[in-house]
């Protein structure tokens, strides 16, 4: 029976192979201690080494890890501060709402006794009682600030700080899902935008709180909304683009998804012109983008995966929508095309029909009168000059006589020209160069005025250029889901995500369908006591 000793602690080895030795080393403090094989008698049978025990490696945070902690400090003072800085006078509190606000945080504020317990049982770590406490704490003051804000006029809960974040940005940004009900039930709208325009969506796709986005994406949070035009990204940024800017490609993934969806769903629900047709090819267009994605060489997991049949689902639905919605424009397009073509042809009635064809009559009777007339003086020209030399002297006459009224007529607009430009120069340097110290007309244009075809055309290219940017906007959702393919830890988040969004989904239809069989036995229940009382009342009637 071979062992090792450490130091004065012997441990049991088994023999591997050949010369060969394994042994789990006994936990020991820090330091060197002498090391050598034994025949379980705990004399020594091989050379005494040194075994230097070592304490657990602290690895230094890396760069990315202290800014995300400076973030959350930072989001966390700002949290404080407008709950703690907001003074307001004492008004009538609105008690419907402010029961509202009681009632969603009655499960968040009875934890005192747990954590008491979870201090007397050691069963938590310092930093997580801790945290457990800043938690309460903060629905105690969030609660008694939403009460307090949602009696005011004007902005109340939807009030801003100093950098333009409202309550519902900051909390998103914080990973506070419990903070999301009580500030809609006080009058925030779940689309509230910042300065620049980012919604709570944004910024809780910008830190990667998973609950926080399911939870709004449960409220009817529009996912699709662009944010303010900068520099770097002229066309604005969904919530999708800020998650994948950000390193969550799983999260970029499902708002991609959710996204296309709903616009889907306001697009059918405005406009019933998809048919079966469209439905068939679009399935097509999902089948065919899944099976591509399958056979390339970036997917690199066993095909009975979990997360990769997910996903493969995921790319399945988003080109669905795409191609769905790619349908509905060009439908719009023709559909919209041919209305114009209506209504131009709905103003020839049977009034400009007969109106047309007196101006037609009238127009061919003056054009013959117009054919007479130069007939006769044809006739007439023909029989003055009908010899040759006679011809010649009259053409040369009459060209003569053209040259000099071409040369006065020029002279004369020359004349009058000089003036108007004479006038013009002085009222130019007087009032416009001197008196006011602009400049002047030359090199001035006149802006020519806007027919209304051309309105027409200009009103066709911003809707043409509309469609490119949502295109555009389609197509990258529908790359950013198929981008998730690629990742098994954005397989992965995104298979977490979709799951918790189900079991949200089940609850409520749960909660709906009690609710229904709740008000029906309600129903039945009084329909049975009315019977029953008319009854009563023609018994006695009889009696």
């Amino acid at each position: 029976n071979w062992c090792c000793m450490f130091g004065e602690v012997e441990a049991r080895a088994e023999i591997l192979g050949s010369n060969v030795l394994r042994c789990i080393c006994p936990p020991h403090p820090s330091g060197n201690v002498p090391f050598y094989i034994t025949c379980n008698d705990r004399t020594a049978c091989s050379e005494i080494r040194d075994f230097e025990f070592r304490g657990k490696a602290q690895t230094a945070p890396s760069t990315t890890e202290k800014e995300l902690k400076a973030e959350d400090l930072l989001l966390q003072l700002k949290f404080v501060r407008m709950l703690c800085s907001d003074e307001l006078p004492r008004q009538a509190v609105n008690e419907a709402i402010a029961n509202k606000i009681r009632n969603s945080f009655k499960k968040g504020l009875e934890q005192w006794d747990a954590i008491a317990a979870a201090i007397k049982d050691k069963s938590r770590t310092t930093h997580e009682i801790k945290d457990s406490i800043f938690d309460v704490f903060s629905r105690l003051k969030l609660q008694e600030w939403l009460i307090r804000r949602a009696g005011q006029d004007g902005k109340g809960p939807s009030v801003c700080d100093k950098e333009g974040q409202g309550m519902i940005h900051i909390v998103s940004a914080l990973g506070f899902d419990w903070a999301i009900p009580p500030l809609l039930a006080a009058g925030v709208l779940v689309n509230f935008r910042d300065l620049h325009g980012w919604t709570a969506l944004h910024w809780a796709a910008h830190f990667g709180r998973e609950d926080v986005i399911l939870a709004l994406i449960g409220a009817k949070a529009v996912p699709e909304l662009l944010t303010d035009p900068t520099p770097a990204y002229p066309n604005g940024q969904t919530a999708a683009d800020v998650a994948s800017c950000r390193g969550y490609p799983g999260i970029a993934g499902y708002l991609a998804e959710a996204s296309l969806e709903h616009h889907l769903s306001v697009l059918t629900l405005k406009d019933g012109s998809l048919n079966e047709i469209h439905y068939t090819n679009a399935s097509l267009a999902g089948e065919s983008a899944a099976s591509r994605l399958l056979s390339g060489e970036n997917v690199q997991c066993v095909t009975d995966d979990t997360f990769l049949k997910q996903s493969l689902s995921a790319v399945r639905r988003a080109t669905q929508a795409a191609a769905l919605i790619q349908s509905a424009f060009r439908e719009f397009t023709f559909r919209r095309k041919q209305e114009e073509e209506e209504a131009r042809l709905q103003d020839i009635n049977s009034d400009n029909v007969e109106y047309l064809m007196a101006a037609e009559k009238i127009q061919k009777a003056y054009r013959g009168h117009k054919i007479k007339k130069q007939n006769s003086a044809a006739t007439k020209i023909q029989s003055k000059f009908r010899g040759w030399k006679g011809r010649h002297e009259y053409l040369q006459t009459r060209q003569r006589i053209i040259k000099i009224q071409a040369i006065v007529r020029g002279f004369q607009a020359r004349r009058q020209y000089r003036k108007i430009l004479w006038s013009v120069g002085v009222l130019e340097k007087v009032v416009l160069r001197w008196h006011r110290g602009r400049h002047g007309l030359r090199g001035f244009q006149a802006e020519e005025k806007m027919v209304e075809g051309d309105e027409v055309a200009a009103d066709d290219e911003f809707l043409q250029e509309g469609r490119k940017q949502k295109e555009h906007v389609i197509e990258s959702a529908v790359q950013r889901v198929q981008d998730m393919v690629h990742d098994p830890e954005a397989r992965a988040q995104y298979a977490r995500m979709r799951a918790v969004s189900q079991q949200i989904q089940v609850l409520e239809k749960t909660f709906k369908l009690f609710f229904s069989f709740q008000a029906l036995f309600f129903f039945v229940l009084f329909c049975f006591w009315l019977v029953l009382h008319r009854l009563n009342r023609t018994m006695s009637s009889k009696i």
